[in-house]
C-alpha cells in the first residue's frame, strides 16, 4: 500500500468510529434527562456513580464526609449546567473519563474533575454532532448534484 491509501484507510477507521460513537451517543442520550428527574434519585444515582467511578480507578475509597460533599456538589452542578443530560449520558461520561479518554485524572477524584469529564463528554457530543451534520450536508449536496446532472441528460437528450 502507498502511503495515500494507508492515510486514507485511516480517515475512513475514523470516520466509522465517529459514527458508531454517534449512533451509541444517539441511542444513551433519548433516556429520561436529568431535569425530568427528581432530586432524590438524582442523588441515589450519583451515589452509586461516584462509588462505581472510585472501583474502576483502583482508588482509595472515600470517606463518608468526602463523599457526601461531592454528591452534593455534583447534584448542584449537573442540575444547574448538566440538566439536558441523561443518566446513560452521566454515567458514560464519567466511566470515560475514568477510562482516560479525557486526559490524565493526576488530582484524583473530587468533585472538578467529575465535572470536568462531563464538560468533555458534552464537548465530544458537540463535535460528533457537528461532524454528522457535516456529513450529512455533503452527502445531500452530493445527491442534490447528481439529480442536477441527470436532469441535465435528459434535457441534453431532448
Amino acid at each position: 500500500m502507498n502511503e495515500l491509501q494507508v492515510q486514507t484507510q485511516k480517515q475512513s477507521s475514523i470516520v466509522l468510529q465517529d459514527q458508531k460513537k454517534a449512533l451509541h451517543l444517539e441511542e444513551i442520550s433519548k433516556g429520561q434527562k436529568v431535569r425530568d428527574t427528581n432530586s432524590e434519585k438524582l442523588i441515589q444515582f450519583l451515589s452509586f456513580q461516584i462509588s462505581k467511578s472510585y472501583q474502576l480507578s483502583g482508588l482509595k475509597k472515600l470517606n463518608e464526609n468526602d463523599s457526601a460533599f461531592i454528591i452534593e456538589f455534583l447534584s448542584k452542578e449537573i442540575s444547574k449546567n448538566f440538566s439536558g443530560l441523561s443518566s446513560a449520558e452521566i454515567e458514560t461520561a464519567f466511566e470515560s473519563g475514568i477510562c482516560g479518554e479525557y486526559g490524565d485524572f493526576n488530582k484524583g477524584l473530587g468533585a472538578t474533575t467529575f465535572v470536568q469529564f462531563l464538560r468533555a463528554y458534552n464537548k465530544e457530543k458537540q463535535r460528533i454532532n457537528n461532524v454528522s451534520i457535516y456529513k450529512r450536508s455533503e452527502k445531500e449536496k452530493t445527491e442534490s448534484e447528481m439529480i442536477q446532472n441527470e436532469v441535465e441528460k435528459q434535457n441534453i437528450e431532448f
